[in-house]
C-alpha cells in the first residue's frame, strides 16, 4: 500500500491524544496537579515512596516538603538495586529495562523505563506526529528517515537479568504506531546492524536513494545530517552502481556486514536518473531537492548549541523546511514541537514540571515554580518528576519561555546549565575533562601553569588553552598533545561516538602568552564572584563551556589541528 494510507492510518491513531492535550493547554495548574497525583498515588508502596512517606503527601507543598531536589547521583544506589533485579524500588511498577545515557563508561547512567514511562513519552510524540502530519499534508504522502546509527551494544543485560536499552528508537511507540511506522521506513532497522559507522551511513545512503517518495527526515543532531550529505556526495558514483544492481557493495571503505550478503531489487533506471541529478547539479546542496522531489520537513536539534549546526545544515536543503525538534532526554520528554509556534510547547500531560528561575544564586535555596507560574522572556532550569521513579529530578537543561500557547509555556532550549559540555550530544564534564588532561600531561611530563578545554561551537571542536614556559619544541609536542587528550576524551562513549560520526574534530592546542593565562584566570574570578560566589570558595575549571574565553583572549598561537 502507499505511505499515505500508512502515515494516515497513524494520524488517526494520535488523534484522541491531541485533542486531549489541546484542552489540557488550557488549564495547566489542574493537568499538572492530575499528573503529580497519579504518579504520588501510584508509587507509595515502594521503597522510594515509603521512605518519603508518599501516602501523607495531598498536594505540592507536601511533595516538596517530603522530597528534595535531586542529581543522578542521589539515585545510583537505587539504580543498582534494581539492576540486581530488586523489586519496587523506585517504582511499584515493574521496570521493563534500563535506558543508557551520557557519561564515559565508568561514569555511564541507567535510567529506570516502566510502561507507565513510555506510555507518556507516547504522549508526546502522538501529539507531534497529529500536529505534523495534519498541518504539513506533504508529510503523510511519503516515506520518512528516521535517524538509524550502529548499535553501541546488542543485548546487554544487568546481573540481575534487567534489560539495558532499547533495541531502537521505534520501540517508543506503541505497538500499532511501531507497525505503521515501519510500513513506512526509507531505511530498515537492521542498518544498525552494521558493524562501523562508514558502514551504516554507506547503507543508509543506500536505501534513502532508492526512495524518490521521502518526505520526512527526523535525526537528533543536524551535524549528523551534514556528515551523511557529505557522504552522498564523495561516494556518490559507488552508491549509483550499488543502487542499479540492487547490492550493497564493500567498496569505498565499506566494511562488509549483514546487509552486504542481501540481494535488493535492482533500480537500473533510478540509478541512471541518479547519476543524471548529479551530473547536473554539481555538488550535494544542489542536488537534495532533485533526488527527494517530495522531501517537505527535517526535524532536528535547531536550538542552543545546534542553532549554528541548523544554519549550515540548511545551506544544503534549497528552502526544505527544517522543524526544532521539542526538548527531550532520556529521562522525560519536556517539550512537543508545535507547527503553528515559534517554539515547542510544553508536554503538560506526560510528566510533573517544575521549574528554577535561572538567575538564582542557589537552585536549592530557590523557590522552583509550577507550569502555570512562568514568566515570559524568564528562563528557567527544568525539574522533573516522571513514571520512571525520578522524582524532582534536574536535568540541568536552561530553557526560555518564549511565548505561550493557550496558557501552555512556549520553551526554547538554551543549552545545559550544570559542568557539562555539550555541542553534538557529547556530554563532557569537568572531571573527564581533568582526568584526560591529567593523563596527558603526565605521559608527555608536562606541567603547565594553566590549561583550560574550551569548547568552540563555531569549528565543532575543542581548544585546549595553555600556559606552560618550560623548554622544548611544541610544534611537534603540540600535535602529540592534542591526539593523547583526544583519545583521553574518547573514553566518554558519547564524545567518542560523535567523533566518528565527524561531528566533531579533533583537539586543537593553542599556546598562551602568561599575561593571556592571567587575564582568563581573573575574568573567571570576577564572573563567579558577581554571580554571587565567594570569592575564596570559587573552584577553577578545566572546562569552558563556550567560546567567550576564546574572544576575551584574542587570538593565540595555533599548534595542532588535527582532523
Amino acid at each position: 500500500m502507499l505511505p499515505v494510507f500508512y502515515n494516515t492510518c497513524w494520524m488517526a491513531a494520535c488523534h484522541r491524544e491531541a485533542r486531549a492535550y489541546h484542552r489540557a493547554t488550557g488549564d495547566v495548574a489542574q493537568t499538572q496537579a492530575r499528573v503529580l497525583r497519579r504518579i504520588i498515588r501510584g508509587n507509595r508502596d515502594c521503597w522510594f515512596g515509603e521512605q518519603h512517606r508518599f501516602a501523607a503527601i495531598h498536594n505540592v507543598r507536601d511533595f516538596r516538603d517530603a522530597v528534595p531536589l535531586s542529581n543522578y547521583d542521589d539515585y545510583r544506589s537505587a539504580v543498582d538495586r534494581i539492576a540486581r533485579g530488586e523489586r519496587q524500588v523506585l517504582t511499584a511498577e515493574s521496570i521493563e529495562l534500563l535506558e543508557p545515557t551520557g557519561g564515559s563508561t565508568a561514569g555511564e547512567k541507567l535510567i529506570p523505563y516502566t510502561a507507565s514511562l513510555r506510555r507518556s513519552f507516547q504522549r508526546a510524540i502522538r501529539v507531534w506526529i497529529w500536529d505534523l502530519f495534519s498541518t504539513r499534508p506533504k508529510v503523510r504522502r511519503g516515506t520518512a528517515y528516521w535517524s538509524i546509527s550502529p548499535l553501541l551494544a546488542v543485548g546487554r543485560t544487568t546481573s540481575g537479568g534487567v534489560r539495558i536499552g532499547f533495541d531502537d528508537d521505534a520501540a517508543y511507540l506503541g505497538t500499532l504506531e511501531k507497525h505503521l511506522v515501519e510500513r513506512t521506513m526509507a531505511v530498515p532497522p537492521a542498518v544498525a546492524l552494521c558493524p562501523s559507522i562508514a558502514s551504516c551511513r554507506y547503507a543508509t545512503l543506500f536505501f534513502l536513494l532508492r526512495d524518490p517518495r521521502l518526505s520526512l527526515i527526523s535525526v537528533w543532531s543536524p551535524t549528523f545530517l551534514t556528515e551523511l550529505l557529505k557522504s552522498l556526495w564523495i561516494d556518490r558514483d559507488a552508491l549509483c552502481d550499488d543502487v542499479g544492481r540492487g547490492k550493497i557493495s564493500t567498496s569505498m571503505g565499506n566494511e562488509d556486514g549483514p546487509l552486504n550478503a542481501e540481494h535488493f531489487t535492482p533500480l537500473p533506471s533510478r540509478a541512471k536518473e541518479l547519476k543524471e541529478l548529479f551530473r547536473e547539479a554539481g555538488d550535494v546542496s544542489a542536488c537534495v531537492r532533485a533526488v527527494w522531489p517530495r522531501l517537505s520537513v527535517i526535524s532536528c536539534w535547531a536550538d542552543g548549541p545546534s542553532s549554528t549546526y541548523a544554519h549550515n545544515l540548511s545551506c544544503y536543503l534549497d528552502g526544505i523546511e527544517i522543524q526544532p525538534k521539542g526538548l527531550l532526554a532520556t529521562e522525560a520528554f519536556v517539550s512537543v514541537p508545535l507547527t503553528s509556534q515559534p517554539a515547542p510547547a510544553l508536554a503538560i500531560r506526560s510528566h510533573f514540571y517544575e521549574f528554577v528561575p535561572a538567575d538564582s544564586k542557589s537552585v536549592q535555596a530557590a523557590r522552583p515554580l509550577l507550569a502555570h507560574e512562568l514568566e515570559p522572556g524568564a528562563r528557567y532550569e527544568v525539574v522533573v518528576t516522571t513514571q520512571g521513579g525520578l522524582y524532582r529530578y534536574q536535568l540541568h537543561d536552561q530553557i526560555e519561555v518564549v511565548g505561550f500557547y493557550r496558557d501552555t509555556p512556549l520553551l526554547k532550549f538554551i543549552g545545559k546549565a550544570d559542568a557539562t559540555s555539550d555541542l553534538v550530544g557529547e556530554k563532557l564534564n569537568d572531571a573527564q575533562v581533568e582526568y584526560a588532561l591529567r593523563a596527558a600531561f603526565e605521559k608527555l611530563e608536562l606541567r603547565p601553569r594553566f590549561a583550560q578545554l574550551t569548547a568552540d561551537a563555531a569549528h565543532a571542536s575543542y581548544v585546549l588553552r595553555l600556559f606552560d614556559d618550560s623548554p622544548g619544541d611544541w610544534s611537534m609536542r603540540g600535535d602529540r598533545l592534542a591526539a593523547i587528550v583526544d583519545a583521553g576524551l574518547s573514553s566518554n562513549s558519547a564524545y567518542r561516538y560523535a567523533r566518528e560520526l565527524g561531528q566533531l574534530q579533533c583537539v586543537r592546542v593553542e599556546l598562551m602568552q602568561e599575561a593571556e593565562a592571567d587575564s582568563m584566570v581573573t575574568s573567571f574570578l570576577t564572573s563567579k564572584s558577581e554571580a554571587g560566589r565567594r570569592f575564596g570558595d570559587i573552584k577553577a575549571t578545566t572546562l569552558v563551556r563556550s567560546s567567550d574565553a576564546i574572544k576575551a583572549a584574542g587570538p593565540p598561537r595555533n599548534l595542532a589541528a588535527n582532523d
